[in-house]
């Protein structure tokens, strides 16, 4: 078996559209959906990926509080319109980002992708990275930061309730399971497991060749905003006697953490 080729560097693509965006009207008091549980169970499998949209969306238009309205079904605007960018990222800067270009030619120094990724500016200190693979889409969230003309840019995940001014709390972390039961060490038993305490993502090298009897590790996309799950029971059904199992240790590896404060409280503290 022949050696395999490194990846291309990143071929970026510049936004036709300049440094300004729009921004979708959502009613406020509309229950959310979970936008990760949506793209993994899309309502329609195979959806238009094009600049025109998804033709099964129709919206209504109607009046609200004395002025114009239009109106999407909640399903449409969480899920089938959001399908198509479920591989973007949002960059940020702590302070006034460097000049696209910048942003641009250094990304494509410093990451290697297999694909092509979009590179657009939001605002001052904010960009939108759009990939076409998820493969380079889930290496570069998962690395959390890249330097950038010495500024740190920060890689969070994308969804429809983002909102680029503000942090969010949604990251991938590693999260050890230590002494797991060895037949346990196979990724649809783990991600059964774990599933709890998050969104499972993935395993890492040791655990997926079972060449770490000692632990699992996998990585979870978690909220920071909410209690840490530290352990989890795993369970064993019989019908003859009473449940048995055992209760399953989470170690959390490096997390992020939030630091609160009066004048920006939620505010992100990130540590790699």
């Amino acid at each position: 078996m022949g050696t395999p080729k490194s990846p291309e560097k990143a071929r970026l693509v510049d936004n036709p559209q300049g440094e300004g965006s729009g921004k979708a009207f959502a009613n406020e008091n509309q229950q959310k959906i979970n936008y990760a549980m949506a793209i993994q169970n899309p309502a329609i499998p195979n959806p238009s990926h094009s600049q025109f949209g998804n033709p099964e969306v129709k919206a209504r238009s109607t009046i609200h509080n004395g002025v114009p309205a239009v109106l999407f079904k909640a399903k449409d605007y969480y899920e089938l319109m959001a399908l198509e960018f479920k591989y973007m990222l949002v960059g940020k800067f702590i302070k006034t980002r460097p000049q696209l270009d910048k942003i641009r030619s250094k990304f494509a120094e410093k990451i290697s992708i297999k694909g092509t990724c979009k590179i657009g500016a939001f605002n001052y200190r904010t960009v939108f990275l759009d990939f076409d693979k998820e493969e380079d889409f889930k290496n570069v969230w998962y690395r959390r930061s890249v330097e950038i003309e010495r500024q740190v840019m920060w890689f969070e995940k994308w969804s429809p309730h983002s909102k680029p001014d503000e942090d969010s709390p949604i990251v991938p972390v590693w999260v050890l399971l230590p002494e797991l039961p060895f037949h346990c060490h196979s990724w649809n038993y783990i991600k059964q497991i774990v599933r709890p305490a998050w969104i499972p993502l993935s395993s890492d090298l040791a655990t997926d060749h079972r060449t770490r009897p000692s632990m699992a590790k996998v990585r979870l996309e978690v909220d920071l905003t909410k209690p840490k799950v530290t352990s989890i029971f795993v369970g064993v059904e019989e019908d003859s006697s009473s449940l048995k199992g055992f209760y399953q240790k989470l170690e959390y590896e490096n997390p992020p953490k939030i630091l609160y404060s009066l004048q920006d409280a939620g505010t992100l503290y990130r540590s790699m």
